[in-house]
Formats: structure tokens, C-alpha cells, sequence
């Protein structure tokens, strides 16, 4: 046997690990009741990996959709502020009546009151610069996605290990298979 069948054995492990683990994070998602109001950051998951062949080793990136970690996740950060359209649209989503809003308008006529656009802009920026000022915004449930992953490790390892030690078994076998026929 070559190593170019140990390369495969490899990649095929790797990219079913992958494609499971992308499930896996999804399922996270849904049973952490993170990412149900657009699905922007469920449905951005992938996986895109690398393979080595001088090393015979794998990197794997699980990337999102940055625009969905922040309408979904449960621990956001953002250096500067975030963007105010998808803000804006979130709220807007949302409903304008789900949020405690200064009562300014409260006393306001129906001919001076501003439009459903301009409330939700105004709500938008103070949202953001609330988040500009704390540095982040905590909520309940954080999806722990490292957890994920890290927990789909050792039966991929025990897994891989096998198939590995299977492939040199083979090539060991077949080895000595060709050393007694040369002899004979």
C-alpha cells in the first residue's frame, strides 16, 4: 500500500468529522434557542479545512456569518460601533412596541409624530452607543460552540487512530505477504 491511500483514509475522516460537527453546532444552536430569529448565523455555518500532505495533518476553520453572530449570539463585542442599518433592521423585526423607548413621543401629536423608520434609527443608535460604552453586551445562554467542538474529539481521534492502525496492519501484512513469495 502507498500513502497516497493514508491520505485518503485521512481526508475522508476529516471531512466526515466536519460535515458532522457542522451539524453538531447547528444542533447547539437550536438547543440553545440562539439564532431562531433570522437564522443568519445558523445557516452562514461551514466548515473549510486544509490538508497537509508533507505532514499528513488537517486544519480546519468553522466559520460564520459575522452579520448573524451579531443578531444571534448571546455575548457580543465590537470595537467600534456596531453597524447601525442592521441594528435598525433588527429592529424593526423586533417591533418598535417590544422596546422600553424614551416617552418623548408619548405626549406627542399624531400629525408630529416621527415615522416607524425614524424610531427605529433612533432606538438603533441607542442601542449602539450602549454597546460603545459597556464594551459588550451579556445575556443568558452563550452558545458554547469551542465546547462543541472539542467534545466531538476524542471519538474522532479513537476513530481515526483505528482506521490508521488498520492501514498500517495491511501494509505490514502485505509486506510480509510479498517478502515469503519472493523467498519461495
Amino acid at each position: 500500500m502507498d500513502l497516497s491511500a493514508l491520505e485518503n483514509i485521512i481526508k475522508n475522516m476529516v471531512s466526515d468529522w466536519t460535515a458532522e460537527t457542522v451539524v453538531k453546532l447547528k444542533k447547539s444552536l437550536d438547543r440553545n434557542n440562539i439564532g431562531t430569529f433570522q437564522g443568519d448565523l445558523r445557516n452562514s455555518i461551514e466548515a473549510q479545512w486544509n490538508f497537509e500532505k508533507e505532514e499528513l495533518t488537517s486544519k480546519i476553520f468553522f466559520v460564520y456569518n459575522v452579520h448573524g453572530k451579531f443578531n444571534d449570539l448571546k455575548r457580543l463585542q465590537f470595537p467600534n460601533l456596531p453597524p447601525i442599518d442592521v441594528l435598525q433592521e433588527f429592529v424593526l423585526k423586533r417591533g418598535i412596541h417590544n422596546f422600553k423607548y424614551v416617552p418623548a413621543y408619548q405626549n406627542v401629536s399624531a400629525d408630529k409624530m416621527p415615522t416607524q423608520d425614524k424610531i427605529a434609527n433612533r432606538i438603533a443608535w441607542g442601542i449602539a452607543i450602549k454597546w460603545k460604552t459597556d464594551g459588550k453586551v451579556v445575556r443568558k445562554n452563550r452558545w458554547q460552540q469551542l465546547r462543541t467542538v472539542l467534545n466531538t474529539m476524542p471519538s474522532f481521534r479513537e476513530k481515526l487512530t483505528e482506521k490508521i492502525a488498520e492501514f498500517g496492519l495491511k501494509s505490514i501484512t502485505e509486506a510480509l505477504e510479498k517478502i515469503n513469495q519472493s523467498k519461495s
